[in-house]
């Protein structure tokens, strides 16, 4: 079945989460002195082989490729293993540590200065942490493809709220996530053929606006295909067990939709 749409919206991007098999890579970010301009990172690689664990800073930045060697920033680096022992570190470059003797698993742990807000570079201060991840993040080659976790914590007593774009994690401490809930129906009849929900992976704040490509699939609730012909798309947006959008004071966006053979 083929989708055409009376209006112009959006047309979805489906986002199948990846099955990984290997342990991620987490990073734990902590401000203990916002004002002094440093953050405290530390990143733990578990399932490592015996290879030396080869560590890096980031030289540039997506968007500005001037060499700006991160690493600069960086201080009081260690690593230990996962019960606290110190394992011997080497300096083998500006941007790049080696852990050469090493168990399973190793905790990097390291400071890293920054005072400029100007998306290249790492800006802290008492009122905000402004992170651009590769000024930020050490990374360990031959683990590029692992899946990642960040754990943000604010310092205590700030009113700090995390603003991202990456997905939330299932310790992340949020409200239910809001979600598109997206209901089928044949014009002049209130009866719905099928429904479906989308979820909305941003972080908005009340006033913010933005503009997505929703991924429509003409399939009724049990995953038959809708025949051919007229639809009304309504399309609201829900929080789970909590409220749903129209039920406060707001209507659902209504789109004509045909779907054809």
């Amino acid at each position: 079945m083929r989708i055409r749409t009376a209006a112009a919206l959006l047309l979805l991007i489906n986002v199948a989460p990846p099955v990984f098999a290997q342990a991620p890579v987490s990073y734990r970010f902590t401000f203990p002195e916002p004002e002094h301009r440093w953050m405290q990172v530390e990143a733990s690689f578990a399932d490592l082989s015996s290879n030396p664990l080869e560590l890096h800073m980031s030289r540039a930045s997506p968007g500005r490729y001037a060499l700006h060697e991160f690493a600069k920033n960086v201080f009081d680096l260690a690593a230990t293993d996962a019960a606290g022992a110190s394992l011997a570190v080497t300096h083998t470059a500006p941007h790049q540590w080696v852990v050469t003797t090493h168990p399973s698993s190793v905790r990097v742990t390291y400071r890293v200065f920054g005072d400029r807000t100007d998306g290249t570079y790492l800006s802290i201060d008492p009122t905000h942490a402004h992170i651009n991840m590769p000024a930020a993040v050490m990374w360990a080659r031959g683990l590029e493809t692992r899946p990642v976790n960040v754990r943000f914590e604010p310092p205590a007593g700030s009113n700090w709220r995390v603003a991202t774009q990456l997905f939330p994690g299932a310790d992340a401490q949020t409200r239910p996530r809001v979600e598109f809930a997206l209901t089928w129906y044949r014009p002049g009849n209130d009866r719905p053929v099928a429904t479906g929900r989308w979820p909305l992976y941003l972080t908005m704040y009340p006033g913010d606006r933005t503009r997505l490509r929703l991924s429509l699939k003409a399939v009724s609730s049990e995953g038959i295909p809708l025949p051919p012909g007229p639809y009304d798309l309504r399309i609201r947006m829900v929080r789970e067990g909590s409220v749903s959008v129209s039920n406060a004071g707001d209507s659902p966006a209504s789109l004509p939709v045909q779907v054809v053979p």
